[in-house]
């Protein structure tokens, strides 16, 4: 987060959501490449040496494949999603770009097309699926109830009648802080 005299620059990660951190308690990026390259590396071996005996050569394969494989997975296809929002004064222009596993969506439009900066909660999940996700991972004792924070986000809304969520998290007084910083940025406040 930085702001000069004709920038504003809002970079944050973008979450999912109650469920999706629910979900991340047990399954984060780190563990779902370590999955994903061990599974490709196993293949790769079976494929490769499956009907042979096994020598050093082809107990190196899945370490030579790992390596590789863990290395996609953890930093191109499971990266974490990211947003920024670059309000642009002296050009008069906002642009938000978020990254995606594979490419980035931008949108730009000018900074006077600006209609509302506002802070909303996102939708909690059913009580029914927080209670199946406990079950499932077994990260409770029986009995006790889950329940998430709520998790909030900041939403830039045009004059088109489109809205950008641009930064999210549990602490509705930073959310509420940045809204503030933008608007008076943007000349909203």
């Amino acid at each position: 987060m930085s702001d000069g005299k004709d920038k504003f620059i809002l970079r944050s990660k973008v979450d999912s959501g109650a469920v999706s951190a629910l979900n991340q308690l047990v399954y984060n990026r780190d563990l779902g490449s370590i999955l994903f390259a061990g599974a490709g590396a196993g293949i790769g071996y079976a494929l490769v040496f499956g009907a042979r005996k096994p020598d050093f050569y082809a107990a190196m394969l899945p370490v030579i494949v790992f390596i590789p494989l863990w290395l996609l997975f953890r930093f191109r296809i499971l990266r974490e999603r990211v947003t920024e929002t670059v309000i642009d004064m002296a050009e008069g222009t906002i642009t938000i770009t978020e990254t995606k596993a594979f490419g980035t969506r931008t949108v730009s439009a000018s900074a006077g097309s600006v209609r509302m900066i506002d802070v909303e909660e996102m939708p909690a999940p059913d009580e029914s699926d927080i209670q199946d996700i406990v079950r499932w991972h077994n990260i409770a004792e029986p009995g006790v109830h889950a329940r998430p924070l709520p998790v909030y986000r900041l939403v830039v809304a045009l004059n088109d009648g489109t809205r950008h969520s641009v930064m999210s998290g549990i602490s509705v007084e930073s959310l509420l802080a940045e809204r503030e910083r933008m608007g008076r940025f943007i000349g909203l406040v």
